[in-house]
């Protein structure tokens, strides 16, 4: 995995920087009304090029996000690391560029550069930032997603091609995720069941109803980050995840629940066989496998306090429990809860805040047979807090404090903070 020189990093953040001062020098003569500093993103302005492009069915949208992140507990290296995530997101409307109505052409670009506490040894199985992990725990500094869409009416809607999971999980309206926008852990960031990896090829599809919207996923179970995936899809099986999604009105309060039920054919190791393994060749341990795999995953949240002329500002709290198989699946299950939000700080509702709480557990086959061989693991567990300071829609600073007990039960438990500064131009 390639790591950025001293000098590299310098440059890249003078490019930043520089690509910062930049944009703000090409407003410099905007008057005292203009809406520079309440615009969506820093380039979109009233009548720019950007604007006229998403007029005409062309959205263009780019992040950069920087993380300032470091150990400051526990017995792992106390260091600090700064990386960085670059995010070019085009949207084409199939409609508006001539074609039919409902079309549409999702395309997504990303780059990771830099370092990131992922690489230190905390004692961690999940990674604490989630946003600087992926796509480099896939093997690349960089990955791209691209899928097509075609929405009949407004209840159907059916996509196909490679997903970025972390873009759809971002979009849950109280915790939100991706790692870019509210909690950086991965355990709350993009919550896991090992069935479903964080890329996909695919399709994903659903159907809205006046009191439920239901949703099909069928899609490769590896990562599509292996080009493999690409080349031969769905050699190794496939998985197939229907679920529901109710919405729920609580005091006149906007909420959900929903259902997630997952299968996949693939094959994989044997959990019960790790101690026959151990005493095997490599040759022979392939033949030491157990086909199919499942999960069940139980989630809700639900708005305490809502703004009565935005809906969209408010806090309330969130929840999922999930169970798996065990048995090819290293995990047993997980949950998670919380509490967050967004209020109106100094009038303009940018801010977000959470709270969360995760525990993910390993498979009893997997910590039984490990232990027989003198390796002990545990589940692993943990809180994050985190303050989003909304400056201006289209730059936003973070604050962000974790604490985690690892996988490893003879480690301590470690605590981690840090800063992210996010510019949408």
């Amino acid at each position: 995995m390639r790591r950025w020189s001293g000098t590299n990093l310098a440059t890249a953040g003078a490019v930043i920087s520089a690509a910062f001062l930049i944009s703000l020098a090409a407003h410099a003569d905007d008057s005292p009304h203009s809406d520079l500093w309440t615009r969506p993103t820093l380039l979109e302005g009233a009548g720019s090029p950007k604007a006229k492009l998403r007029q005409r069915g062309v959205a263009v949208d780019t992040w950069v996000t920087q993380f300032y992140q470091g150990v400051v507990a526990g017995d792992a290296e106390k260091d600090w690391q700064y990386g960085a995530k670059a995010d070019v997101r085009v949207n084409l409307d199939g409609h508006k560029l001539g074609l039919w109505r409902g079309f549409s052409v999702h395309f997504h670009q990303e780059w990771v550069f830099g370092e990131d506490v992922n690489s230190l040894d905390t004692g961690a199985l999940i990674p604490a930032n989630t946003a600087l992990a992926w796509p480099r725990v896939g093997g690349s500094d960089s990955d791209t997603s691209l899928y097509f869409n075609q929405k009949f009416g407004d209840r159907l809607s059916i996509s196909v091609g490679k997903f970025n999971l972390l873009d759809t999980v971002a979009l849950s309206p109280i915790k939100g995720g991706g790692g870019l926008d509210t909690y950086w852990h991965m355990g709350l960031g993009i919550p896991f069941t090992g069935l479903t990896p964080p890329y996909i090829l695919g399709s994903i599809s659903s159907l809205k109803t006046d009191w439920a919207t239901y949703s099909l996923m069928v899609y490769d179970p590896r990562n599509a980050q292996d080009s493999d995936v690409l080349r031969h899809p769905f050699a190794e099986g496939v998985t197939i995840q229907p679920g529901i999604s109710v919405p729920t009105r609580f005091f006149d309060l906007a909420g959900s629940v929903g259902l997630k039920v997952a299968y996949s054919t693939k094959e994989g190791f044997d959990l019960s066989k790790i101690p026959e393994a151990a005493a095997l060749p490599p040759e022979s341990q392939a033949q030491l496998t157990q086909k199919g795999s499942w999960s069940v995953a139980w989630s809700g949240d639900q708005y305490i306090w809502q703004d009565a002329s935005n809906p969209e500002i408010g806090w309330g709290f969130f929840y999922e429990l999930a169970i798996s198989d065990e048995n090819p699946n290293p995990l047993s299950g997980h949950y998670y809860v919380g509490v967050g939000g967004s209020h109106k700080y100094l009038g303009h509702g940018l801010d977000r805040w959470g709270i969360g709480y995760f525990d993910y557990g390993l498979s009893g086959d997997l910590t039984d047979g490990l232990a027989q061989l003198g390796i002990d693991l545990r589940g692993e567990r943990g809180v994050e807090l985190f303050y989003n300071v909304g400056i201006t829609p289209w730059l936003r600073l973070t604050a962000d404090l974790q604490w985690i007990e690892p996988f490893k039960p003879d480690r301590d438990d470690v605590v981690l903070t840090g800063f992210r500064l996010q510019t949408r131009f």
